[in-house]
């Protein structure tokens, strides 16, 4: 198989996890972005199976030429950007994978949102609207309603609405993002209470393979900024909501895809709150790979070429976790992780994303990332011991 790979992600530290994998599987890969995106990946993280072409991913017909040029035989997309790009090259080829109307429910979550209640898969009520109309619209809504764009990811302009007062604050947040405007779609949903999850895994031709699943660390209302995460191998949720997922990914079409689905829980009751037919970001692959030793992308490509389904999952009460270390617009002028927590915990891996001296600006608004941890632990008691330990200095001006 010779796979073609649109576009290259943003994130290094998965740019690298991608190629590294790619580089243990007996197949070739070509990888397309624009030439000052393939300029940022070091020459050292090339395998020798994979190449680079310059072209725009987003010119389809572009694409077109240079899959037919370097004779790939299947295309797909490892970021959520290049989902439907991807899904139109491969319907003028023939090749098998996800229509354009599937990827879309990744996508849109409006269009998610809908088709779920449609199919009985959800309770929330929910409507389409514009920045610029979104005033008026909540005149007559019952708060408290979640507002979100429609087609933004990493919680970016994500804020739950307690009282009409609120609006004209939220909708100047909005605008003041690069991604904002008055012509930005939006959803506003009812809100959905309970606590937060994500599961992890691929469908292959049909059947659901799970690596595990994700709990939740966020901000407080209104904002939900994820500040953490713990991968669990072993949850009664996985087998709780085993028939839920699969009847999920059989309505909406999802057949052969990596899937990264995050859902409330609140007693019995589920409901989702966003669906992506690639993996989780925020390093869950990693905590994945530290969990079970699994390459998941390594796991995608294989299926692609031969076929092969990975084995079962072992799954153990082990548990892996991120936290990040938070901070807010201004000059870093101090940082430095928590010695107590490097003295007394497990720490797999870790990285400083900011020096001191640079000018932070929120990824979300409100908050930025400038750096994480990647730790174990051998049961949820002991990590939420850990947790204490993890108070790391940060002081903006």
């Amino acid at each position: 198989m010779k796979l073609a790979i649109l576009p290259l992600p943003f994130n290094l530290d998965v740019a690298q996890s991608i190629l590294s994998q790619a580089g243990n599987c007996a197949h070739e890969f070509v990888f397309i972005d624009m030439q000052e995106r393939i300029d940022r990946i070091p020459a050292s993280w090339w395998p020798q199976n994979a190449k680079a072409v310059a072209c725009s991913p987003s010119d389809v017909d572009g694409v077109i030429k240079l899959v037919e040029a370097e004779a790939c035989t299947q295309v797909i997309s490892t970021a959520e950007a290049g989902l439907t790009i991807a899904a139109k090259v491969r319907k003028h080829f023939g090749f098998a994978g996800h229509s354009e109307d599937v990827e879309l429910f990744s996508i849109d979550k409006s269009l998610m949102r809908d088709t779920l209640v449609e199919k009985g898969l959800s309770s929330v009520q929910s409507f389409r609207t514009t920045v610029a109309e979104l005033a008026e619209a909540l005149l007559s809504v019952d708060f408290p309603v979640v507002v979100k764009p429609v087609r933004l990811g990493g919680s970016i302009c994500v804020q739950l609405l307690s009282s009409y007062p609120e609006v004209e604050g939220y909708l100047e947040r909005v605008r003041n993002h690069p991604y904002g405007g008055d012509k930005t779609e939006l959803t506003v949903e009812s809100y959905i209470g309970g606590k937060e999850f994500s599961v992890e895994g691929q469908v292959f031709d049909g059947q659901v393979y799970y690596y595990g699943l994700t709990e939740k660390r966020t901000t407080d209302a209104p904002y939900f900024v994820e500040t953490g995460h713990t991968f669990y191998t072993r949850h009664p949720h996985l087998e709780t909501f085993a028939d839920y997922f699969q009847q999920v990914f059989e309505e909406l079409s999802m057949r052969n895809c990596p899937f990264h689905v995050e859902f409330k829980v609140d007693g019995d009751k589920i409901e989702i709150i966003e669906l992506h037919s690639r993996f989780g970001g925020d390093f869950i692959t990693d905590l994945i790979y530290f969990s079970t030793g699994a390459e998941v992308f390594a796991d995608q490509f294989n299926f692609l070429a031969d076929k092969t389904v990975p084995a079962p999952i072992k799954t153990q009460d082990r548990l892996v976790s991120i936290e990040f270390v938070m901070a807010q617009e201004g000059e870093l002028q101090a940082f430095a992780f928590p010695t107590q927590f490097e003295s007394c915990v497990n720490v797999l891996k870790q990285k400083q994303d900011a020096r001191i001296g640079d000018k932070i600006k929120s990824s979300t608004g409100f908050y930025d990332r400038i750096g994480w941890m990647i730790f174990e632990s051998d049961s949820p008691q002991s990590r939420d011991e850990h947790l204490k330990l993890f108070t790391p200095v940060v002081t903006v001006g």
